[in-house]
């Protein structure tokens, strides 16, 4: 078997490489590679007698032919890539250029050969698919498309209504390809801006008051406490909390508010906390 691999210095496809040395007999592996690309990842397979390098570019159409030419490929895998997000942001013509006009000319170069026709496999991030069910693994075409950015379960991503779907990316800037918003941290996190927040009134701020209703009362607002059932009366209340607790907040909650505040469902959710070392430096 013949398989071409296209960015076979890459995490992908150097391990791709290394899968099908071991597990494929009769294989002989061809690996287009850029004359500037590291060697990190794939000196275990310069002495391989059954790999071969070739130089190459995916803009550049003529070393994309010698490529096919000297490799016949049964299989293309095909990994290069430009693949780093905030590299897109910074220099999005070259991401467009390498991943899609890139693509175009190897797949024409395919076409267009008179000795193969290969099986080509081109690989996307699987994080496209977001978290796959057990019976949906392995991925394939026909699985889903729910990005990690969303915030549910697989099974309730169908159940998405497409408008709020699209609406979500469109507020998030992620519809457009120019002005992206750019992600940000805060040094020392989050709680810094919370502590800018509250500098001015510090000192009022009252820790661990669980409150049991809160109730209108002709132009006050009324809070009970849970345990002590003390009353204190406000002038105004924001009611800064998930629409379900609300609700059980509010001692006379309206026919309008049991509407609108009960009609929105919540789910547990996994959370995974991690530090991002790229992104505080």
């Amino acid at each position: 078997m013949r398989v071409l691999i296209t960015g076979i210095t890459g995490f992908v496809g150097s391990h791709m490489a290394d899968y099908l040395i071991k597990n494929v007999p009769n294989i002989h592996i061809y690996g287009l590679r850029r004359w500037r690309s590291r060697y990190d990842n794939v000196q275990q397979l310069y002495k391989n007698p059954n790999v071969t390098f070739i130089e190459g570019d995916l803009t550049d159409r003529s070393s994309l032919s010698r490529a096919i030419r000297i490799s016949k490929p049964d299989i293309v895998y095909h990994f290069a890539s430009q693949s780093f997000p905030e590299s897109s942001f910074v220099t999005p013509i070259l991401t467009l250029t390498t991943n899609v006009l890139g693509t175009t000319n190897l797949l024409e170069e395919l076409r267009d050969s008179t000795e193969c026709d290969p099986v080509i496999i081109s690989v996307s991030s699987s994080e496209v698919y977001g978290n796959p069910t057990k019976d949906e693994i392995p991925i394939t075409e026909s699985n889903p498309i729910r990005a990690a950015i969303w915030s549910t379960t697989a099974k309730l991503m169908m159940d998405m209504p497409a408008l709020f779907f699209i609406r979500f990316f469109n507020n998030h800037g992620l519809l457009q390809i120019k002005d992206r918003s750019g992600w940000w941290v805060i040094k020392n996190g989050s709680k810094e801006y919370v502590e800018k927040l509250i500098e001015p009134f510090q000192e009022r701020i009252r820790m661990k008051s669980e409150i049991k209703t809160i109730k209108r009362s002709t132009g006050k607002i009324i809070i009970t406490h849970t345990g002590s059932h003390e009353e204190e009366t406000f002038d105004a209340v924001v009611i800064a909390t998930h629409s379900n607790q609300a609700l059980e907040l509010l001692a006379d909650a309206t026919e309008k508010e049991q509407t609108i505040l009960g009609a929105i469902p919540y789910q547990t959710n996994s959370a995974l906390l991690h530090t991002t070392v790229f992104s505080l430096r």
